[in-house]
């Protein structure tokens, strides 16, 4: 079953957010983004990117996509978003 999630990044622009999260996500199996972006915070180059979970492990998916500076939205559901003082 396919969900979307998103997640926020701070990038030069739209294409290189897009770009970014699909390099982080090439890491790991069931994830890839949709193309859609938005501009959070235009004066902080700040981005969301939209990404389909197609059965990815999403703890896998916290810990590398947080260990390149990509924020994902609680609703990836990964127990890490849990613990207290690691979570987002």
């Amino acid at each position: 079953m396919t969900s979307t999630i998103s997640v926020s990044l701070i990038a030069a622009d739209e294409a290189s957010a897009v770009d970014r999260v699909g390099r982080t996500l090439a890491k790991l199996e069931g994830f890839e983004p949709t193309g859609r972006v938005a501009v959070k915070s235009a004066r902080h180059a700040l981005y969301t990117v939209e990404v389909n979970n197609l059965g990815g492990d999403v703890n896998d998916a916290w810990v590398v996509l947080t260990s390149y500076g990509i924020s994902p939205a609680d609703d990836l559901g990964s127990s890490w978003q849990k613990v207290p003082g690691v979570g987002c």
